[in-house]
């Protein structure tokens, strides 16, 4: 597997970010600033679990918060080092837990069991014994003189699941959680998408939480300065002043189960241990869709977020709200992981983000203060979805989804590499691909984002859509919105038995670029539309992906393979053309497959076989 040229920055870019977003203050100035029945700014200790297992927290608490302070709390638990050390020292609050202590929030960030600072093993991602922690640190927090018992968990990405995952099991004191950015389906959303193994988890965030539990960092300068303070690695707790605790249980991290050795072999959803509950193995994964009961149960209110070109993380939004009795809010941008930066394709490159981060938690606290805050009032949540239209670059709300105003249009294939609107028009034929594995995405994608908010920017598609088949649709007539989940149908055979094809929705401009909107993708073997029930919401044609309802292509023979794209909010202008683009390898993102020979796909186009792309529109 193809490795880009890009990781070596990526990683060191990445641990850099993570390990100052909590910065570290003098455990000296933390002692010597000690007062009777008050508090340090921030202390760091270790947090004893029923089964001695000790979890690392640092504790953020306003100036002067004392016994009689009642403080809310918000608490993160993360894989990626709860905080750093560096020399000489940092002494500044991130921005973001400092507005929280400005709020009048006490702060905790935890390191997972097996990472950072916490003692332990890793069995897998999001793992059982790891999930249960969750709970006892959460009661140790709400039993500090200094609470008011009262607790939300919140977190992006890695630390936005476990926000969600400590829901299915709460806590008593748990009284809100606000998931960002997260997986809801670890098979689908982020490991295999469409089947296809996903190579930017599994190369490049493998190897780099692989590191961050060994505690490995990239180099650092070999004399630290105010400008360019030396990493010395994560932050030992307060009394572990040599260091002698955080070594052992880095030495214990040894055993934990790498992403690639756990998941590389695996090919079909049975091959990934999920958990169905909390008696399972260690090495089970706690997959979000698998609670859907436990957090209809329990009924802790949550607000969720995601982004149109992050991953799966919108699909999992829109599966939960079409379907979940739960009080929560949902809320889908156009940003990168974290809503860092603005990715609404139809914007120039560094146009500002439509919500800055200071607007963002101004809403999270809005919903999280009438949650927390003792004598608030607390009205009914009821459940609704803000979602951001791109082009049209307008915020509107929903309470079901599809909205109500939604209808599919058919655009099918056609000769001369041309869309239709009507099979009248279409002609017997058929169009041949030779796959070419030299195409790709590059490096600033909807999944490359996951490794740390970094950009989403497909550039002009003109080049990379040379290299794979293409149909066009003529220039639209007028502004066209597509909300929803499209949905490809494609009469097909394949020289191969295995293979996979992904579906790319662009926009032509009227000057001719080629933008990026959503894709969609499948291993071939995986092409069976199961009538099993869904274990969660979807939007058009389920696939299993179970070793049950797999099977090769029959080289030659002519199958209808029909899969969803990625869901999207955008308004295409009057005079641009809409373009389905079909490769069969995306070099930058997954696997190859077969892995070796080199296929020729046959797309059928012809009244009996009306290969075709279903869009999801709204009437402007």
């Amino acid at each position: 597997m193809s490795q880009p040229k890009y990781i070596p920055l990526a990683i060191s870019v990445i641990v850099l970010t993570i390990v100052t977003a909590c910065s570290t203050v003098s455990p000296d100035k933390h002692h010597s600033e000690k007062l009777k029945n008050r508090y340090v700014v921030q202390q760091s200790t270790y947090i004893t679990m029923p089964d001695n297992v000790r979890i690392a927290a640092d504790i953020f608490l306003p100036e002067g918060a004392s016994d009689a302070s009642e403080l809310p709390t918000i608490i993160s638990f993360t894989r990626y080092w709860r905080a750093a050390s560096f020399e000489p020292s940092i002494q500044k609050k991130n921005s973001v837990i400092a507005a929280m202590n400005a709020k009048g929030y006490a702060f905790v960030m935890v390191d997972t069991r097996g990472s950072g600072a916490s003692f332990g093993t890793r069995g897998t991602e999001f793992s059982v014994c790891e999930t249960n922690d969750f709970k006892h640190v959460i009661d140790w927090i709400s039993k500090r003189p200094w609470s008011n018992g009262r607790v939300a968990t919140i977190g992006i990405s890695y630390a936005g699941n476990t926000a969600e995952n400590a829901t299915f099991d709460p806590s008593t004191a748990l009284k809100a959680a606000v998931p960002r950015f997260t997986d809801f389906d670890f098979y689908t959303s982020i490991l295999f998408p469409g089947g296809l193994a996903n190579q930017v988890i599994f190369d490049i965030w493998g190897d780099l939480v692989r590191g961050l539990d060994r505690n490995e960092f990239p180099k650092s300068p070999e004399e630290g300065s105010l400008e360019q303070p030396k990493l010395l690695g994560v932050k030992p707790v307060d009394t572990d002043n040599d260091r002698q605790l955080l070594n052992q249980a880095v030495a214990e991290h040894q055993n934990n189960a790498g992403v690639q050795e756990a998941f590389k072999n695996a090919v079909f959803r049975d091959d990934v241990a999920i958990a169905d509950d909390f008696e399972s193995s260690c090495e089970n994964t706690v997959s979000i869709y698998k609670f859907q009961k436990a957090q209809e149960l329990h009924q802790v209110p949550s607000y969720h977020w995601a982004s149109w070109t992050d991953a799966g993380t919108a699909a999992g939004v829109l599966s939960r709200f079409a379907s979940y009795h739960t009080p929560a809010h949902y809320i889908i941008g156009p940003w990168s992981h974290g809503a860092k930066l603005d990715t609404n394709p139809l914007n120039d490159k560094d146009h500002p983000i439509d919500m800055s981060i200071e607007d963002q938690y101004g809403k999270i606290f809005e919903f999280l203060d009438p949650l927390l805050t003792n004598n608030a009032e607390v009205l009914p949540i009821k459940n609704k979805l803000d979602y951001f239209t791109m082009g049209e670059n307008k915020w509107k709300s929903t309470s079901v989804w599809p909205p109500k105003n939604s209808h599919y249009i058919d655009w099918y294939l056609s000769d001369n590499n041309t869309l239709k609107q009507t099979t009248g028009e279409l002609n017997q034929g058929k169009d041949n691909y030779i796959v070419n594995y030299s195409a790709g995405t590059g490096n600033a994608t909807r999944w490359t984002t996951q490794l740390g908010g970094t950009e989403v920017n497909y550039s002009n598609r003109i080049d990379e859509d040379k290299k794979i088949l293409h149909y066009t649709s003529p220039p639209l007539s007028e502004d066209t919105e597509i909300t929803g989940t499209a949905i490809v149908e494609l009469y097909m055979s394949s020289t191969h038995e295995d293979g996979a094809v992904i579906a790319y929705l662009e926009a032509i401009s009227e000057t001719g670029e080629i933008i990026m909107i959503t894709e969609g993708e499948l291993r071939l073997i995986h092409r069976k539309v199961s009538d099993e029930t869904p274990d969660f919401k979807t939007f058009g044609p389920y696939h299993s992906f179970k070793k049950a309802d797999a099977s090769s292509m029959v080289p030659g023979k002519i199958e209808k393979v029909a899969f969803t794209l990625l869901p999207t909010s955008i308004v295409i202008p009057k005079g641009y053309s809409i373009r389905l683009a079909i490769a069969g390898h995306d070099k930058d993102t997954f696997d190859r497959y077969p892995n070796s020979g080199i296929p020729i796909y046959s797309f059928y186009r012809d009244n009996l076989r009306a290969s075709k792309l279903i869009l999801p529109v709204i009437k402007q």
